[in-house]
């Protein structure tokens, strides 16, 4: 979880490291992305996945309810 300034609210975050071999964030994303309009599923607020610039990939969505942990 994170705060984010942009959307006033706490979201979920979600980091992999951009080199990975199977980069399952960057599915995830695009998966997402399909999904956007479908009821239950969070809503894709951010992402990066630019090797170039971060040795990270991320994304944030919107936070549904409490931690499953």
């Amino acid at each position: 979880m994170a705060y984010s300034h942009k959307q006033c609210s706490t979201v979920a975050v979600k980091v992999e490291k951009g080199s990975k071999k199977y980069p399952y964030l960057r599915k995830e994303i695009s998966n997402l992305q399909i999904l956007q309009d479908v009821e239950g599923v969070p809503k894709l607020l951010d992402f990066e996945c630019d090797s170039n610039t971060s040795p990270f990939d991320y994304f944030s969505m919107q936070l549904l309810g409490k931690d499953l942990n």
